[in-house]
This record gives C-alpha cells, sequence and structure tokens, in this order.
C-alpha cells in the first residue's frame, strides 16, 4: 500500500484501534485479501473524487470567465487559463473567441430557454396523446390525427 494511502486511510481511524482485542500479530490471508479489496476500493474512490473534484473546479473556473467576460466591451471571450489542449481547427476557423463570446454571453442562454419551452411542448403533447390516444370520436389524441392526416394522403413515411 503507497504510503500516502497508508497516511490517508490513518486519519480518523482512532475509534477503530481498541476495536479488536485480539492481539493477533501475523495476518492471515482472508484477512489480508479482505485488506486488498478495501485499498483497492480506497484507491477508486480516491480517484473518482479527484476526478470529479477537478471537473468542478474546471466548471467554476468556466463560469468565473463567462460572468468576467459578459461586462467586457472588445466581445472576444478572454479564458482565465490556456486550454491543455491544442487548438483544432473548429477552435480556430469557426469556433474563434468572438463566436464564443457571443454564444456563451449572449446567445446560449436564450437557446436552453427556447429548447426547454420546445421540449416541455413536446412533453405535454406526448402526455396528451397518451391520456386521449383510445378516444376515437372525436379524434384527440395529436398522434393520432397526425397519423390520420398522412393516412389521407397515402404516405406511408409519414405513417411509419
Amino acid at each position: 500500500c503507497p504510503v500516502e494511502y497508508q497516511e490517508k486511510m490513518g486519519r480518523n481511524m482512532d475509534d477503530y484501534e481498541d476495536f479488536d482485542d485480539k492481539q493477533n500479530t501475523y495476518p492471515t490471508e482472508r484477512s489480508l485479501s479482505k485488506l486488498h479489496k478495501q485499498v483497492i476500493y480506497a484507491v477508486q474512490r480516491h480517484n473518482r473524487t479527484r476526478v470529479q473534484w477537478q471537473i468542478l473546479l474546471e466548471q467554476a473556473f468556466h463560469l468565473e470567465d463567462v460572468a468576467k467576460n459578459e461586462t467586457s466591451t472588445s466581445r472576444q471571450f478572454v479564458h482565465s487559463f490556456a486550454p491543455p489542449e491544442p487548438v483544432g481547427w473548429f477552435r480556430r476557423y469557426i469556433y474563434t473567441p468572438t463566436v464564443e463570446w457571443y454564444w456563451e454571453c449572449l446567445m446560449k442562454q436564450w437557446f436552453y430557454r427556447i429548447l426547454s419551452v420546445l421540449l416541455s411542448l413536446f412533453s405535454v403533447a406526448v402526455v396528451w396523446s397518451e391520456c386521449t390516444f383510445f378516444s376515437t370520436r372525436p379524434v384527440l389524441s395529436l398522434f393520432a390525427v397526425f397519423i390520420q392526416l398522412a393516412e389521407r394522403d397515402y404516405n406511408y413515411l409519414y405513417i411509419e
């Protein structure tokens, strides 16, 4: 077990030190196997937590950059930290700092609002159609109306 993990696992274990009254000096194969599983689990949990922390830090820095750039008059998106990966052709020619500024500071929030309203309307249409699907006279289901319109024109693709 690496020393850094031994030190981290040793913290907050004072309550468990006096738990075992048996003073076995030699570990058994079963106890070593159990300890091995615990070490593997602890290392995986540590790596998972570290990656999640890095992702949260990147998101926080990005949101700080957006907040700073919203008030800038240059209309060029400026990052606090240089991106770790090299700039590809997409970021060089299409997603330039000016386009990024317009997307991040102006259009993104409106795009998400419009998308949420549109998806909410689709959800309401699906729920309404599920509730009224077996009503044949009058036809209340939106999808049944669409199928009838496609059936009238013998459009197999729309019916499908």
